[in-house]
């Protein structure tokens, strides 16, 4: 069986080992086998999921806006406001991740 480990890993693995006068080979199989290895869940918090959906929601607008331009075709009037208001959304949406990391 091979395990894959950053060298900070190894160093620790091993360092674990040796101060329970084990071979990491048993003290790898004595965790794995007594399920007692801590598991670290990661997930993203409420507002982090709501911004990424709020800016792919974004990003495909303009992306269709854009797709229209580079054919050459002009914006009508409901475009350019929807634009606008796209605009508006980034500003707002800068402000808000600004005011997090203050």
């Amino acid at each position: 069986m091979t395990v894959m480990c950053s060298r900070i890993d190894v160093i620790t693995i091993r360092y674990y080992a040796k101060e329970l006068n084990l071979k990491v080979s048993e003290y790898l199989r004595g965790l794995g086998l007594k399920r007692q290895v801590d598991r670290k869940v990661k997930f993203l918090p409420k507002e982090v999921l709501q911004l990424i959906g709020t800016l792919n929601h974004l990003a495909a607008k303009l992306n269709q806006i854009a797709h229209k331009r580079n054919l050459g075709e002009e914006l009508n009037a409901f475009e350019r406001a929807e634009l606008q208001v796209l605009a508006v959304h980034l500003r707002e949406l800068a402000k808000t991740i600004e005011a997090a990391f203050k």
